[in-house]
């Protein structure tokens, strides 16, 4: 194992957690500059390296050798230790083991000379790795034992954590398993009490690989319930392939025996009650199984792990899941009537997860709505009683004119300020009721996108099973049509905006799904859309969307026979109080005998009929391929 595989899991741990955008990179090279002293920059340098790590590589070692220079300079000692340091393990993942032991050996003669203790442990640390690559496990023996000594000595016992990590490594190698679970075991007790998500993670991972590869199973099954319950931060969650990755390291073991190993840990986890591991580890054995051709085997394994969801404290997001991966073998099988009750299964968990979600808000909401209505009630219960007070102050002091006129200045102030924070609560608890129906409008369509998703997978099901080729088109259009109503929900429920659609972004949607639709090329046909910016509401949009489907389908269908090559034009304007659509392709043409067919045909009259509905009027130019222009009288713009 040529290199650690620190990296994998500091993407598995802190995803995109150090991916810095340039904007974020060109600012922290400003507080560089204007900092305070120079040995300042220095460290400030090193925190650019590290936000320069999962970005680029070369801009990184850049930033370490900026650093390095500038110690120089300065004669800052440590921060030329630290920066030798950093940049020799920089060479190591390079594979410039030459460069990595020079810049390691130079740090540790600068540490020994100047008597830097606190940077002496990692470089010996450092200098161990290197001998390990080099195969000279003695030599890194010491040099490990050299850096448990130096961090020891300034009291930093925590460290040795990755000193005790590198050991087992190394004992690992050598086939000496009782002093590698030794020092994994002092890594894991160290980190484990202190909890660093990164170090404990590590350490956690190394002890699956170990028990996993030396046959200790009972010890393995704990660890892979502890290392669940580390790294899903919520309970239940299925993990993904990368996790896998960690959990189940076979390597490039042959798929059965891959198979009779996980069958074998099974018991392990069975015996030990750890639910959470049963799940992942029959979710594993479906995937392998599958990939292997095993079909049955598989949707078992997926079962099996389904009957686990309901013994573990969890949301339905692992249910939803294997729902889904059910599904998906069942297709791949070629078995489409079994896959559709997972299918429905599926949708119907997703859609509780989203309500529970809902409700959750609602529940919220609704507590703060009855706090603010206590407060109003309260509030207009002690303005009542001012305002009395306010009668008997005044009835009071009659007799002194200087005095009245100063309280009721000061009287009328005092209230006006509560009117204000009263009417300005009464505006929270309004401002919550609207909140409340804005999350209740998008859920409403995005259930309503959902079903006419399901009613678009049934029609494509469906259409599996036909033969006749005008039957098969009349399926495929009406399919076509479903989605050009399901795009306009999804849009909606994405949108700030629930009473309206941008236009230009659903039309570019639109074309894009009839072209996949029809398998249209993009070499082939061309699609230019040139839209006004506008947003239209959905009464509008919808009959749009319709008659816009049904130009595109015919010129998709008509105008380019025989892989003929061209392009299709979609125009919308305004044009002072009307809307105009053009929809133009520089296809074939219809002839005259055509064009009247095509006008007693479902899809025209569905035209007329949308256009009746927006009061527009209709024109079919056949003279240059085929335009159709809609003047639409009828629209309502947000």
């Amino acid at each position: 194992m040529k290199r650690f595989f620190i990296f994998s899991f500091l993407i598995l741990f802190c995803g995109g957690s150090l991916v810095y955008g340039q904007s974020n990179l060109d600012s922290l090279k400003q507080v560089i500059m204007s900092a305070d002293d120079d040995t300042s920059k220095v460290w400030k340098m090193h925190d650019l390296a590290r936000k320069y790590m999962m970005v680029s590589t070369d801009s990184m070692m850049v930033a370490l050798e900026e650093a390095l220079e500038l110690s120089r300079k300065l004669k800052f000692v440590k921060g030329e230790i630290a920066s030798l340091h950093r940049l020799s393990q920089r060479y190591q993942y390079k594979g410039n083991q030459e460069k990595q032991k020079q810049l390691n050996i130079e740090a540790l003669q600068l540490a020994k000379e100047h008597d830097v203790k606190s940077w002496l442990g990692q470089v010996y640390n450092g200098l161990g790795n290197i001998y390990y690559y080099e195969l000279k496990y003695d030599s890194a023996f010491l040099a490990y034992t050299e850096a448990e000594r130096a961090f020891k000595a300034i009291g930093k016992n925590y460290m040795t954590w990755e000193t005790n990590l590198f050991m087992y490594r190394l004992f690992s190698a050598q086939n000496d398993n009782s002093k590698a679970e030794g020092h994994i075991q002092i890594a894991y007790e160290l980190t484990k009490e202190r909890g660093n998500r990164m170090d404990y993670g590590w350490v956690l991972a190394e002890r699956l690989k170990f028990y996993l590869s030396n046959d200790m199973l009972e010890k393995y099954s704990g660890a892979s319930e502890e290392y669940l319950q580390f790294i899903q931060g919520r309970k239940g969650a299925l993990q993904s392939n990368r996790f896998h990755s960690s959990l189940f390291q076979f390597g490039n073991m042959d798929p059965d025996e891959i198979i009779r190993q996980v069958e074998d840990i099974i018991p392990f986890h069975k015996n030990a009650n750890n639910n959470f591991s049963l799940i992942e580890t029959y979710a594993y054995l479906g995937d392998t199984k599958r990939k292997n051709g095993d079909y049955p085997g598989a949707i078992e394994a997926y079962q099996n792990a389904l009957t686990y969801t309901l013994a573990t404290e969890s949301n339905a997001g692992p249910e939803a899941k294997l729902y889904k991966l059910i599904q998906d073998t069942h297709e791949e099988n070629n078995n489409i009537a079994e896959a559709f009750p997972y299918l429905k299964k599926y949708h119907q968990t997703m859609d509780s997860l989203n309500s529970v979600e809902v409700q959750k808000n609602m529940d919220e909401l609704e507590v703060k709505f009855e706090t603010a209505k206590k407060d109003e009630e309260l509030a207009q219960s002690e303005l009542a009683l001012a305002k009395s007070a306010q009668a008997r102050v005044l009835f009071s002091v009659l007799a002194v004119a200087g005095i009245i006129l100063a309280l009721v200045a000061f009287w009328f102030l005092y209230f006006k300020s509560r009117t204000n924070r009263t009417l300005a609560a009464q505006k929270t608890v309004i401002e919550k009721a609207l909140s409340e129906k804005e999350i209740l409008l998008k859920e409403i369509h995005h259930r309503v996108k959902n079903n006419l998703q399901v009613i678009s997978s049934l029609l494509n099901w469906q259409s599996k099973y036909i033969e006749d080729n005008k039957a098969l088109e009349s399926m495929q259009e009406g399919r076509n049509r479903v989605q050009s109503m399901a795009l306009i929900h999804q849009n909606l429920y994405q949108s700030e905006n629930l009473t309206g659609i941008a236009v230009s972004d659903y039309i570019d949607k639109l074309g894009t799904s009839l072209f996949n639709s029809y398998n249209i090329k993009q070499d082939q046909v061309k699609f230019k859309s040139e839209v006004e910016p506008m947003t239209l509401d959905v009464d509008t949009l919808i009959p749009l969307g319709l008659i816009l489907n049904e130009l595109l389908s015919n010129s998709l269908k008509h105008a380019f026979p025989e892989n003929r090559e061209g392009q299709i034009n979609v125009s919308l304007q305004k044009q002072e109080e009307n809307l105009l659509l053009e929809v133009k392709d520089d296809g074939v043409g219809m002839a005259e005998h055509t064009t009247e067919k095509l006008k007693g045909s479902f899809g025209h009259k569905l035209i007329e009929a949308f256009a009746q509905k927006l009061k527009a009027q209709l024109q079919i130019d056949s003279s240059h391929g085929t335009t159709v222009r809609l003047l639409i009288q009828d629209f309502k713009a947000i």
